[in-house]
């Protein structure tokens, strides 16, 4: 039997539990992106997390997610620009990588099969063609009607050498640069072949000259995840961001290597995602899964706010739509930049009869 003053001494002794911080919301993200420096990130979330509920997602005839196409009013042109893309080293060699590799094989069919369906509704006339004028200073029929060439970014791009994130990881973390045709001089010759076994045919024959393209990124902001997996987008609290190298490295390889939902397993990781694992002490990773990164993380050990942080991941942006019937999709793009070429492109198109 323990004495009165012992039970005090005993009860004295007993440890309050820490007090839990105050769990995370969505809506903090903004102020959280302004204190790490992040302003074009925080304009963007902002903007998203204020706007009425949309999606410009559905889904094609064989049941595949589909990016389509958005109103006017949801394609933003101004909030980011090519300069400040190409800041960054990193993302500049990916924008000279687009422009090494206008006129590549791949490049070429695309072109010809953009003008095959474009000289179907123009034939017989040899003109100078300006993508712009022609789809009347809409962007989204320019890059549907002439895109051809693009490079893709991914997040490892954007992250500092020491994995840090930086404005345009939390702004955009995937994305691609695109190249369109901006303006072509369209030759065609019209003729009829006499005596054939159909009788008389009518054909012609085009030659395009590709002088100048629209080079531009592009992305759609919304937090669509085309497999099984959900991106890992940071561990995140009301004073700023940390990233996990672990959690990187598994999303790059769900992305690229294994999306359970196209089950593509062939290809082997690359040397950049295999020098992250190697970084990674005492983790076990499981990159077949969503399981890395599911919890919070205390950098303090203390429990103290500022020190806890929480995932996010694309899905978690998907369920705070539905819950708060806000959360508007939108069309990001730069200004497209109109380049000349040093080497025109020129297409020998087939001949068309009839």
């Amino acid at each position: 039997m323990i004495a009165r003053g012992e039970k005090k001494q005993a009860n004295a002794q007993v440890k309050p539990e820490p007090k839990l911080p105050k769990p995370f919301d969505l809506y903090d993200i903004p102020a959280a992106l302004r204190a790490a420096g992040f302003s074009v990130a925080a304009k963007l979330a902002q903007k998203w997390l204020d706007s009425a509920a949309y999606t410009a997602y559905g889904t094609d005839e064989p049941g595949n997610a589909q990016d389509g196409r958005y109103p006017e009013d949801k394609v933003d042109l101004s909030t980011i620009s090519l300069s400040w893309l190409r800041d960054q080293p990193k993302l500049e060699k990916r924008y000279q990588a687009l422009l090494t590799h206008l006129a590549s094989p791949n490049a070429l069919r695309e072109l010809s099969k953009n003008f095959v369906k474009y000289l179907s509704n123009y034939p017989g006339l040899s003109h100078e063609l300006n993508t712009r004028e022609h789809c009347q200073g809409d962007w989204q029929t320019v890059h549907e009607l002439f895109q051809f060439q693009l490079e893709s970014v991914g997040m490892l791009d954007t992250l500092t050498d020491s994995l840090g994130m930086t404005d345009v990881t939390a702004a955009l973390a995937n994305f691609n640069f695109y190249a369109a045709v901006a303006r072509a001089n369209v030759k065609t010759e019209v003729y009829n072949v006499y005596n054939t076994p159909t009788g008389t045919r009518h054909c012609r024959k085009s030659m395009v000259e590709i002088t100048h393209v629209w080079v531009y990124a592009k992305d759609s902001y919304s937090f669509h995840d085309s497999g099984a997996s959900s991106q890992y987008l940071g561990h995140w609290n009301n004073h700023g961001v940390i990233v996990l190298p672990a959690a990187v490295a598994a999303s790059v390889g769900m992305k690229k290597v294994a999306d359970t939902t196209h089950t593509v397993r062939a290809k082997p990781l690359d040397s950049v995602v295999l020098k992250l694992l190697e970084r990674i002490n005492d983790q076990n990773v499981e990159l077949w899964n969503d399981e890395v990164a599911r919890f919070p993380v205390d950098i303090g050990g203390s429990l103290l706010e500022k020190d806890v942080y929480y995932p996010v991941r694309n899905r978690n942006y998907r369920d705070w739509r539905a819950k708060n019937n806000r959360g508007g999709d939108f069309l990001l793009m730069t200004e497209p930049k109109l380049v000349r070429l040093d080497q025109p492109i020129v297409l020998d198109m087939p001949e068309v009869c009839k």
